[in-house]
C-alpha cells in the first residue's frame, strides 16, 4: 500500500510539472453571449453617434502619426533613384539578421548554409557603384510581405507552423508601393509600403508612373469595404469572381446602380504594367461610400465584424494577427496605423503608460478614462481594442493566439486562435502575468 501511495504521488507530481496545451473554452471566463455583441456595449454609451474626429481632424492625426513614428514612409515622396551601394548594404544586413537566428523548414530540419547562399546570390546587387531606378506600383490583390524572396516557411522551432518567421505582414489590394529592386530571377520585388519594406511576388503588383498612381489613390468618389471580406466580380450579374477584398480596402467608384456598384479595379498586364478595368460589387451594407463617420457606434460595430476570425501571424493565410486586425478596423475611418504593436502604441493621445511595477489600482483607474471604440491598449507583442466596463471588469476585443493558465507548478497554454471578447484577467497567476498586469500603454485615437 505504501509503495502504491508513493507511486501515485510521484505520478501526480510529474503531471503537475508538465505543461499542457489545451483548447480554451469560449466564451471565455466572465464573458456571456450578450457581451459578444456590439449592441451590448453601444447601449451603455451616452452619445454613441457623436463624431469623435471629422475627416480633417483624422488627416491631422495621420500627419502626427507619420511625424512621430520614423519607420512610416510617404511612398509617393520617395526619390526616383536609390544608391545601389546603400540598397546592397540594406539587403545584406537583413539577410545577416535572418541567418543569425536558427530557423526550421516545413520538414522540421534547420535551413542549410546552401539555402541562404542561394538566396544571397538571388538578391545580390552586382554594380554597387551606381544607382537603381525606383518604380512605383500598386498591389492588385492581397499579398504577403516576406523577409526573404522565398515561399518557404521559417519556424523558430520544429512544427510551429502557425508562426512563419519569414513572414513580415500582408498588404491589402490597391496599396501604393515603391519598387526598389527585383530579384535575379525577377520573381520577387523588394518594395516599400507606408509601413513595411520587404519582398512580395512580382505577380501581385502592377507598375505605373508616380503621377498615375498618385491620381488613382486621390480619386473621388470611392467605396470602403466594411466586412471582413467582400467578393469582387468581373460582371454585373456577380457571377465571374475576381478576388475577395478585405476590410479597409478602398476602391474607386465609377457608377452606382440599383443593386450593384461599378468600380475601377487594377490589373497587371503581361508586361507587368498597370492597367484599369471595370469590376462590380454587390450594393449592400458590406460597403460604404467614402470613409465611415468616426463614431463610437461605428467603431464598435466594426470591431465585432471580425468576431471569431482566425488568428493569422502576419496575415500569411488571408486573415490577420492582433495589430493587423486593429489596422484594418481603423482604415474604415481613414485612420492610418503602423503595422506592429510597438508602433501602434505610440499613436493617438497618451491616456496612461505603465511599467512592470505599476500597481493594479493605478492601471484600473487609468482604464476608467478609456473611451470605448476609440482606445487601443496593449504591450509590445499584443494589441487590444477597448469595449468598456461591466460588473467592475474592463473588457476588450482582440485577436489572440493563446494565453497561459497556472496549474500547480507550471503554466498550461490555453489556445484560442481567433478574435474574442475577454476581460483583462486572462493569464492571471501565470508566470507571464495577466493582460492587465502586462499593460504598458493606453492610447486614445481622438482629440
Amino acid at each position: 500500500m505504501k509503495k502504491f501511495v508513493i507511486v501515485f504521488l510521484s505520478l501526480l507530481f510529474i503531471s503537475g510539472c508538465s505543461s499542457r496545451i489545451e483548447l480554451a473554452p469560449t466564451p471565455l471566463p466572465y464573458v456571456t453571449p450578450s457581451l459578444e455583441t456590439p449592441e451590448f456595449w453601444i447601449d451603455k454609451l451616452e452619445n454613441p453617434d457623436q463624431i469623435i474626429l471629422n475627416q480633417e481632424e483624422i488627416n491631422e492625426l495621420n500627419a502626427k502619426t507619420f511625424e512621430r513614428i520614423s519607420s512610416l514612409v510617404k511612398v509617393m515622396k520617395i526619390d526616383t533613384f536609390i544608391s545601389s551601394k546603400k540598397l546592397a548594404t540594406i539587403l545584406q544586413r537583413e539577410l545577416a539578421q535572418v541567418i543569425s537566428k536558427k530557423r526550421y523548414r516545413y520538414s522540421g530540419f534547420p535551413f542549410s548554409t546552401d539555402f541562404y547562399e542561394r538566396l544571397e546570390e538571388k538578391i545580390a546587387i552586382q554594380d554597387t557603384a551606381g544607382i537603381i531606378p525606383v518604380n512605383f506600383g500598386l498591389t492588385i490583390k492581397r499579398t504577403s510581405v516576406r523577409l526573404l524572396p522565398t515561399q518557404e516557411i521559417g519556424m523558430r522551432k520544429p512544427k510551429d507552423f502557425e508562426l512563419n518567421r519569414f513572414q513580415y505582414t500582408s498588404l491589402i489590394p490597391f496599396e501604393p508601393v515603391a519598387v526598389l529592386y527585383f530579384s535575379k530571377d525577377r520573381d520577387w520585388a523588394y518594395i516599400q509600403s507606408y509601413f513595411v519594406r520587404g519582398w512580395v511576388p512580382v505577380t501581385d503588383i502592377a507598375i505605373g508612373g508616380r503621377e498615375k498612381i498618385k491620381k488613382y489613390i486621390q480619386e473621388q468618389p470611392f467605396l470602403v469595404i466594411k466586412d471582413i471580406r467582400v467578393n469582387l466580380y468581373g460582371d454585373r450579374y456577380l457571377e465571374s469572381f475576381i478576388t475577395s477584398l478585405p476590410m479597409g480596402t478602398r476602391v474607386q467608384l465609377l457608377k452606382e446602380e440599383l443593386d450593384i456598384f461599378k468600380v475601377k479595379i487594377l490589373v497587371r498586364k503581361l508586361d507587368g504594367m498597370l492597367d484599369f478595368e471595370e469590376g462590380f460589387l454587390k450594393k449592400d451594407n458590406s460597403v460604404c461610400k467614402g470613409y465611415l463617420p468616426y463614431t463610437q457606434r461605428n467603431a464598435l460595430n466594426q470591431v465585432f465584424k471580425a468576431l471569431s476570425m482566425s488568428y493569422d501571424w502576419g496575415g500569411m493565410r488571408g486573415t490577420t494577427d492582433c495589430s493587423g486586425y486593429a489596422l484594418q478596423v481603423y482604415l474604415c475611418f481613414g485612420i492610418i496605423l503602423p503595422r506592429n504593436s510597438r508602433a501602434q502604441l505610440k499613436t493617438g493621445i497618451k491616456v496612461a503608460s505603465f511599467n512592470r511595477w505599476t500597481s493594479e489600482v493605478k492601471r484600473l483607474k487609468a482604464l476608467d478614462r478609456a473611451i470605448p471604440g476609440a482606445t487601443i491598449l496593449g504591450f509590445p507583442g499584443h494589441i487590444m481594442l477597448y469595449l468598456g466596463k461591466y460588473n467592475g471588469r474592463h473588457y476588450i476585443i482582440h485577436n489572440i493566439r493563446a494565453f497561459r493558465k497556472r496549474r500547480w507548478f507550471v503554466d498550461d497554454v490555453e489556445y484560442i486562435g481567433k478574435v474574442v471578447v475577454s476581460d483583462l484577467s486572462l493569464g492571471k497567476h501565470s508566470k507571464r502575468r495577466s493582460l492587465l498586469q502586462r499593460l504598458t500603454s493606453i492610447r486614445y485615437l481622438g482629440k
